[in-house]
């Protein structure tokens, strides 16, 4: 699973990614995902590898236990219920919707 953020977008090119997020999706149970980066530390990442580089890297090393960390990023599915209570408390910390990104 490849990252990219939208913030990253280039209005002539339509897309010039700097970063690239590359992890490891496990969907924990139906309202949890689990996601693995990749281990920096790993053998044979460099600093300046393209793309094209680090897909092949990964893809070399599937099987190995060390190609991501074990921390892991948990994203939860919030319900419907609780949406108005979830824009309240990020509100309260300076978070608010931004429709422009919406067309």
């Amino acid at each position: 699973m490849t990252f990219e953020f939208r913030g990253m977008l280039d209005e002539e090119t339509g897309m010039h990614p700097y970063t690239w997020w590359v992890m490891k999706p496990e969907l924990i149970d139906e309202n949890t995902l689990s996601l693995r980066m990749v281990n920096q530390e790993l053998e044979g990442i460099e600093e300046g590898m393209t793309r094209a580089q680090l897909e092949r890297l990964v893809q070399r090393n599937l099987d190995n236990p060390e190609l991501f960390v074990e921390e892991a990023l948990l994203l939860r599915r919030v319900p419907q219920d609780d949406f108005g209570a979830l824009a309240d408390m990020l509100a309260e910390v300076g978070v608010a919707p931004d429709y422009d990104l919406y067309p």
